[in-house]
Formats: C-alpha cells, structure tokens, sequence
C-alpha cells in the first residue's frame, strides 16, 4: 500500500469511527501550539472545518508538486495573519495524532510511517513555498 493510500484509509476509517474530526483537531492544536489561538481567535468551527478541508486534501494529494501555486498564495496569506513557519507542524500532527486516537487498536505501524512521510513531505513543501513567495 502506498503512502498516500494509508493516509486515506486511515482517515475515512478515522470519520466512520469518529465522525468531524474539526473540534477535536483544533483542540490538540491550541494545547501544543497555543500562539494558534490568539491568531484563531475569530474564526468559528465552521471556518476551522473549511481550512481543515483544505489541509485533509494536501494530505490526500497524489501529486503533491501540483499544488505550489496553491502553497505559496496560501503562506503568503498566512503570512499576513501572523502565522509563523513553526505552526505547520503542530497541526499536522494534532491531525495525525487525532486520527490515531480514534483509530485506537485499528492504527498500523504502516499507517504511522505514511504520516510521517506525508507530513514530511508537505512541511518542506511549505517550506519551499514560502521561500519562493
């Protein structure tokens, strides 16, 4: 199974389990990132589900480099918000770690190497993005 497969089993094994996983992504991410929260404070849980949305597809992206337009526009923005570089990986991995949780037993060390993979890989494309904007 490849990276991008796990991911995706993962996570609609994850919302058949758990459902909207939006609050309690957002939860973990404002305890291990709470600088977040201040920058968030004005956006309700819809508006959170739509930026998850938005991260669920990165995530899910089988051709990643397709989206470095996207990335750029996107840090830019955020940017401009105040969202530092070193808040990317806090919420991927409140995603990752939220997933896990609600997976509990069903959770596959293949599912834990595909994330990391993932996330690693859409870091240095956030990375990269923000350098070349």
């Amino acid at each position: 199974m490849d990276t991008t497969a796990a991911v995706i089993e993962s996570l609609e094994r994850a919302a058949e389990i758990g459902g909207d996983p939006t609050a309690a992504v957002y939860a973990r991410y404002f305890t291990v990132c709470p600088e977040s929260r201040a920058i968030m404070g004005h956006v309700d849980l819809h508006m959170q589900g739509r930026m998850l949305t938005e991260v669920l597809r990165l995530m899910m992206a089988v051709d990643p480099a397709a989206d470095s337009a996207y990335l750029r526009f996107e840090t830019t923005n955020h940017t401009g918000y105040g969202v530092g570089q070193q808040m990317y990986a806090p919420l991927l991995t409140a995603l990752r770690d939220t997933v896990r949780d609600t997976l509990g037993e069903e959770w596959q060390p293949r599912h834990a190497a595909s994330w990391a993979d993932r996330i690693d890989s859409l870091l240095a494309q956030l990375d990269a993005a923000q350098r070349s904007a």
